[in-house]
């Protein structure tokens, strides 16, 4: 069946935002089934969110036709955003160096403002896999608290930059490094950002990684690629590999798989990786 008129309208941005999920979906997979998986990706991130989105108080992730985005009210455990309502009671949970180093490096003064807060020093300042902070001697940032916390702010889910970013993953890896760099430079001149004269896998990844802040699957992206490059906590070998079942799921639960079917482990039962991850990062 198809729609014309204004519920066309209402229907289009569903389904673009479905084809960005569809694309990411075939993300997850090519590290099982190769590069066939990026044709897949390619096709259809091609039919997915291609509008840009106008800025917002972040001056960073867009509403209207180009994002999908929660919406969110101002009652606590209601409506309110979850991250303005899980980190207060969270004072451990403060800014990665790893982030706070890469965007500092890169000049990218508006999504570090945009993610972190300042500390008492005036600095942004984040914290190592150790949980040390870095340098030690200052305190670590927190995420933004006048808009990413505010308890309606309308948290991107599957965004504009994220589906430039997987069209500039698949062509890359299926030979078109020129059609890549378009989808690099837009999201860079997005947030002002200079564009690039040629852009590596690495700037690819990097540049996504940056844009999926609070985004789960951009942890997605490091399993299947390495990058950006990341340190495990004390003790471990690798980064985690997948969420851990409770002793509670796997009692109840009977299509949870037994630990030997996992690829594998190099650091005990919690680095088991699933089924489409068989290969550890470095």
């Amino acid at each position: 069946c198809s729609a014309t008129g204004p519920r066309a309208t209402q229907i289009a941005p569903w389904i673009s935002a479905a084809n960005t999920l569809k694309a990411r979906f075939h993300l997850h997979l090519v590290e099982r089934n190769g590069n066939a998986e990026y044709t897949a990706a390619l096709a259809a991130a091609n039919q997915a969110i291609l509008e840009v989105p106008v800025s917002t108080a972040d001056g960073i992730h867009g509403r209207g036709p180009g994002d999908f985005r929660m919406f969110h009210g101002s009652t606590e455990d209601f409506d309110a955003n979850i991250w303005a309502e899980f980190l207060p009671t969270r004072q451990d949970i403060v800014a990665g160096d790893v982030l706070v180093s890469l965007l500092k490096a890169r000049n990218d003064t508006l999504r570090l403002a945009g993610y972190f807060d300042r500390n008492a020093a005036g600095q942004f300042i984040g914290s190592s896999a150790q949980n040390v902070a870095v340098p030690p001697t200052s305190a670590p940032s927190v995420i933004n608290t006048s808009v990413r916390r505010q308890f309606n702010y309308r948290q991107p889910i599957v965004t504009w930059a994220e589906n430039q970013l997987i069209l500039a993953e698949a062509k890359f890896q299926t030979g078109d490094s020129a059609g890549a760099l378009v989808h690099v430079n837009n999201v860079r001149t997005k947030v002002g950002l200079p564009a690039l004269a040629g852009a590596s896998f690495t700037d690819i990844m990097q540049e996504k990684y940056i844009a999926m802040y609070q985004n789960i699957d951009v942890w997605s992206d490091y399993k299947r690629t390495c990058i950006p490059t990341l340190t495990p906590y004390a003790g471990f070998t690798e980064v985690l590999g997948r969420m851990p079942y409770g002793s509670a799921e796997r009692n109840a639960n009977p299509n949870v798989p037994l630990p030997a079917s996992y690829p594998g482990t190099t650091s005990g039962a919690s680095a088991y990786r699933n089924w489409n991850d068989p290969n550890p990062c470095p």
